[in-house]
């Protein structure tokens, strides 16, 4: 086996709570250290934002002093996946969190791939820079066909960037691109957390590990234990309740704690919790511990009785001081929580290792969760895994899965992605005999497990990327209701990974998510509605799953309200509600919806026209690495709006997009070029205007490539070339692009670079005019006069 070993420094980050109406900040107790890993390139580090949810509970988004730390992006200028920050290992950033009470643990790990590609039509800002003009074939013509417009045109707003809903492409950095391993969540302060309650495992697996205390069992008892374990007999709930009636009739103590139990659980009849605290209340009294103990939890979660956290931590110390490993830990955690005692980690770690120390593995794993983020104890990796390791070998799936965890982040371990898939695997194997205990569950270590087995697969972390084995794998967690299993099954049949394309298998399991609250499933089952993948098109339910999404604070679903506002989808169209939105997401630091808010403020669609304000909303999502934002904001210096005309401040800006990704952002290159072919701002150098005009003709930009045409064609910076020069313009003409069909007819028309065709150059005149191409009208009718 090969072991991948990267060695890279410790980020630190501090917790913080950052209001975003005053930007008042306000230090939160909570610090962590994540492993850095390597980037591309040599040298540079970074940090997966999965890593900084693995560490804060609820994280926004990543500050340094005033400064908000952007997403990466590729060359297409789509988020990286999995999501990810530069690493300053020279600093502590701050970690943004939702709300200042909830600063600690573990958080469900949930990417929200991608949200929804942007598609809208180009707009023109107001100033027009100048054009060339092309020498004439007849000095003696007509104004109309004394030029030609070389349409050196400025940049246009990005494609990409703007603000249409929905589906990413696979191939644009999809939802699929990034989802890495989900850490087991050691504290989740719910009441169907499986990993917050001990009792499901310990109320049962406890049975045998305590009954001394309960020397006296009966025949009845007995014969009541055989049905309920199926020892020597088949496995029957209503004979083994029949049989505990009769001994907790007459007192015993064991048999009441069962029929507590059996009713809790509704093994062999409906669930009933009132009468499970009755039985677990007689067995208590008589000074059963595992019935105290099962009787807290019920007072902890409101379980048939008013919900009491003091009365709960009354009977786990009552149990604990019978050394009952199940209330010590439960007494660990209510000093995690706070709850009818004074916070304190300490006190917590205490009480963990009281119980880890009977060997109860539920105590060890808590153990290494308190190492591993410092609770209570100095943060310490070795130790963090040594406790995993103990609760892992006792069969602890949720141990076993957070050791695959420290294997994949290299926390106290060489880092090694093969070891990880093996404790992944371990873990998920123990599926089919836990899912008894695991349906209660809103997120079960099984569960989770098999989900990280198949992001393993998935993405290919350490074992051959295999989309099959992803899905086989993905289909086990999901079938057993994990929701991100569920969702990330639904992006697998969205885009025919690993199974066939089928958007009503992917429609079924977004739905299944949805129905539990997932903001990113409801989001996308409006997708759905939006495009008409797996159901019928319908605009006004694509509007309800976008608003329920977007009400619970989910910024795609926000921005897609926004959308749908301002184009008047599904909804009457109204600008105004459209701002509404898209401050909401753009208040919540979403770069795209800054991006989009600055064009509100800059047409004036449902506020005022406001430049000034318009450069503000741009500039938000320019710090964040918004490309397209740094486009226009070049725009703005260039034109004089909202700022003082300025070509220097021009060049920077459009600099700055020119050179993100590792082709750059051709709209930037493209206006580098512009400002070189014209020196604005810069000394007009034409061999350099032709080097930028290259790059983003490289990536296809029809302008550009229209631009390279006219610099051939008058020999700036290269050698005049007319046949070189009609290339150009036919590879932009290729794309549909207007100006460079109109080109193409030119040259036709005058014989340049080709053979004088005037049907051709008809034919190239009309498909421009088609497009609503004034110029090439002029030119049509000036050739029509002559060919008549």
């Amino acid at each position: 086996m090969t072991v991948v070993k990267l060695e890279a420094p410790l980020q630190v980050f501090r917790a913080i709570y950052k209001d975003n109406e005053s930007g008042a900040i306000t230090p939160l107790s909570m610090t962590a250290s994540i492993a850095s890993r390597p980037d591309n390139k040599p040298g540079q580090y970074i940090i997966l934002w999965n890593d900084v949810q693995l560490a804060f509970k609820n994280p926004i988004q990543v500050w340094h002093e005033n400064t908000l730390v952007p997403y990466l992006t590729d060359e297409n200028f789509e988020l990286l996946r999995p999501l990810r920050i530069s690493a300053n290992t020279e600093v502590v950033l701050d970690v943004a969190i939702e709300t200042p009470g909830i600063e600690a643990g573990v958080g469900s790990l949930k990417i929200t791939d991608l949200p929804s590609t942007a598609k809208t039509s180009s707009t023109n800002l107001s100033c027009q820079l100048p054009s060339d003009t092309k020498p004439t074939a007849n000095s003696t013509s007509s104004p109309a066909t004394s030029s030609h417009e070389t349409q050196d045109r400025r940049p246009q707003r990005a494609l990409e960037d703007r603000d249409e809903p929905p589906k990413p492409t696979a191939s644009s950095g999809s939802k699929l691109s990034g989802r890495a391993p989900q850490s087991i969540s050691d504290h989740s302060d719910q009441a169907n957390d499986f990993y917050d309650h001990p009792q499901s495992i310990g109320q049962e697996d406890n049975h045998r590990q305590y009954e001394q205390d309960e020397p006296d069992i009966s025949f009845d008892y007995k014969r009541g234990l055989a049905y309920y374990n199926g020892d020597g007999v088949p496995q029957d709930y209503p004979e083994a309740m029949e049989c505990f009636l009769k001994a907790a009739s007459n007192g015993h103590a064991g048999s009441q704690k069962y029929l507590g139990l059996m009713y809790e659980k509704g093994y062999g009849m409906s669930q009933n919790y009132s009468r499970a605290v009755d039985w677990y209340q007689a067995a208590a009294s008589q000074g059963s511990a595992d019935a105290q103990s099962n009787l807290g939890h019920m007072y902890r979660y409101g379980y048939g009785v008013d919900q009491n956290y003091s009365k709960a931590v009354e009977l786990f110390r009552k149990a604990a001081s019978q050394r009952n490993a199940s209330a010590q830990n439960n007494i660990g955690d209510m000093y995690y929580y706070g709850h009818g005692v004074s916070q304190d980690y300490s006190r917590s770690v205490e009480w963990y290792q009281t119980a880890a120390s009977q060997g109860y593995a539920v105590g060890q794993r808590n153990m290494g969760f308190m190492y591993r983020y410092g609770y209570g104890v100095k943060q310490d990796y070795s130790k963090a895994f040594k406790w995993y390791q103990k609760a892992a070998g006792q069969g602890d799936a949720n141990a076993q899965n957070n050791i695959g965890d420290m294997y994949y982040c290299g926390y106290g371990v060489n880092q090694d992605f093969y070891k990880s898939v093996e404790w992944y695997q371990t873990a998920a194997s123990q599926g089919d005999a836990s899912v008894e205990w695991y349906q209660t569950a809103a997120s079960q270590g099984d569960a989770v497990g098999q989900k990280n087995i198949g992001s393993m697969y998935h993405h290919g972390y350490g074992v051959k990327q295999d989309y099959s084995k992803a899905v086989e794998w993905y289909q086990k967690a999901a079938d057993q209701g994990a929701a991100n299993a569920q969702n990330i099954l639904g992006d697998m049949y969205y885009y025919g990974y690993g199974v066939k394309q089928d958007y009503s298998k992917a429609f079924k399991w977004y739905q299944k998510v949805a129905g539990q609250g997932d903001a990113d499933a409801q989001n996308n089952i409006g997708d759905m509605y939006y495009y008409g993948h797996g159901v019928n098109q319908d605009y006004s339910k694509s509007v309800e799953w976008y608003q329920t999404a977007a009400n619970q604070g989910y910024v795609v679903g926000q921005r897609n309200m926004g959308f749908m506002y301002r184009y008047g989808r599904g909804v009457k169209q109204d600008y105004s509600e459209a701002v509404t939105w898209y401050q909401k997401a753009a208040d919540r630091g979403d770069a795209k919806t800054q991006n989009i808010l600055g064009d509100m403020y800059y047409y004036g669609h449902g506020v005022s026209q406001d430049y000034p304000k318009a450069v503000e909303w741009y500039q938000k999502a320019a710090d964040q690495g918004t490309a397209s934002a740094q486009n226009i904001l070049g725009d703005m210096y260039y034109c004089g709006h909202g700022v003082n005309q300025d070509y220097s401040k021009s060049v920077e800006w459009y600099q700055a997009a020119a050179s993100q990704g590792s082709q750059g952002y051709a709209v930037g290159q493209r206006c580098m070029g512009f400002m070189y072919r014209h020196g604005c701002g810069v000394k007009q150098d034409y061999s350099k205007a032709v080097e930028w005009y290259q790059k983003a003709a490289d990536q296809g930009d029809a302008n550009a490539q229209n631009n390279i045409g006219d610099m051939y064609y008058y020999g700036y910076g290269v050698n005049q070339d007319y046949s070189k020069s009609v290339e150009w313009y036919q590879t932009a003409a290729g794309q549909g692009d207007s100006v460079g069909q109109m080109n193409i007819g030119f040259m036709y028309h005058r014989g340049y670079g080709v053979n004088q065709d005037y049907p051709k150059a008809v034919e190239w005149y009309q498909k421009a005019v088609i497009q609503g191409n004034t110029q090439a009208q002029l030119y049509l009718s000036d050739i029509q006069k002559s060919i008549s």
